[in-house]
């Protein structure tokens, strides 16, 4: 027996996406072509945007336009660092240029799209755990019941080697090398 070919459901072009669709789509659309942690990210990064479009009303991807996209990235600005704004905005235009190549959203809607990159200085933290206010914490995670917690492993690795915290969140069982030391 022979595999049919099934044909795909006729597309309505004319039928406004709703935008928890369209960030749906777009994901869908990266899935294949980014790694899946990627994705991920994305997701993550269009979140607060779809669950704003809630609250202020914009039902359809079609209803959006640069006013949106300036209030949307204004009302982030007083959520979030800037750095995570950037990214935020960053991710979101290119959604929106993913929809305007679908014509989910009027041309040039990604050109509406604000990207602010901040200072270096302002992306920066410079946060220090000084010596006194560290030892407590190693003596305590150092006891048998906290021993070996993740919070132990990372405050000792962090302590240890002065690496950034970013960098200790992207460790891995295969950055671990026994016999090197």
């Amino acid at each position: 027996m022979s595999k049919q070919q099934q044909t795909p459901p006729p597309v309505a072009s004319d039928e406004p996406i709703p935008v928890s669709d369209g960030c749906e789509r777009y994901l869908r659309h990266k899935r294949g072509h980014v790694a899946d942690g990627t994705v991920e990210t994305y997701y993550w990064s269009l979140k607060p945007f779809r669950e704003w479009c809630d609250d202020v009303g914009v039902d359809t991807l079609t209803e959006l336009t640069g006013r949106h996209m300036d209030a949307y990235e204004d009302w982030q600005q007083q959520q979030v660092a800037k750095s995570t704004v950037k990214n935020r905005m960053k991710d979101l235009r290119n959604a929106v240029r993913y929809w305007e190549n679908i014509e989910a959203v009027e041309d040039g809607l990604g050109d509406k799209t604000p990207v602010r990159y901040p200072d270096k200085s302002e992306e920066v933290r410079d946060e220090t755990l000084f010596y006194e206010d560290a030892l407590p914490f190693l003596k305590w995670y150092s006891r048998e019941e906290s021993a070996g917690s993740r919070y132990h492993a990372f405050l000792e690795l962090a302590w240890n080697t002065g690496a950034r915290a970013s960098g200790l969140r992207a460790l891995d069982v295969r950055d671990f090398y026994p016999d090197e030391g």
